[in-house]
């Protein structure tokens, strides 16, 4: 199979008869050239059966960003992981409100950027227990820009940070 080969990863998924997002994702000729990892990562989870979360993440690539396919993959984890907790927050009878809308909210971002920052540090240190290097210092290894989308039969919420784009 063609695909196989040419994508390091490549598939669709269905939520009910809402949507269905197809994602692919494949190393460019540099990489390939430099024999350096692909530094994207892409994630689509489904919520129950009535929500789905797409994730893109392009690490920074470059020398110093050595982490950065770890910092992409995380990124989405991280998303997915905080956007079920604001989802069951939300749940009905439990709170009223636009959960998808408090996604894009400044209290949202500063969280979700909070907790991916932890999670990378924890990721370097489980690997070199004996770093030295600042907080600051690891995260950086850890760059990369962040897209999602979250829809529902009713709405869709699309957000960003840093550079790139989302085709509807």
């Amino acid at each position: 199979n063609r695909t196989d080969k040419a994508y390091e990863d490549f598939g669709s998924m269905e939520l009910n008869d809402i949507c269905t997002e197809y994602y692919a994702r494949k190393r460019g000729r540099g990489h390939v050239a430099a024999g350096t990892v692909c530094q994207d990562y892409c994630l689509v989870k489904n919520i129950d059966d009535d929500t789905q979360i797409v994730c893109l993440a392009d690490g920074h690539g470059g020398a110093e960003y050595t982490r950065s396919d770890r910092g992409s993959r995380l990124a989405c984890e991280v998303f997915v992981s905080e956007a079920e907790k604001v989802k069951e927050m939300y749940a009905p009878g439990f709170r009223r409100g636009n959960w998808m809308g408090y996604l894009r909210t400044p209290e949202f971002r500063d969280h979700f950027i909070s907790e991916w920052r932890e999670i990378a540090v924890i990721d370097c240190i489980i690997d070199d227990p004996e770093t030295k290097e600042t907080d600051e210092k690891i995260v950086s290894k850890y760059g990369t820009t962040f897209l999602f989308a979250v829809c529902d039969r009713e709405q869709i919420c699309i957000g960003q940070l840093g550079d790139g784009a989302i085709l509807m």
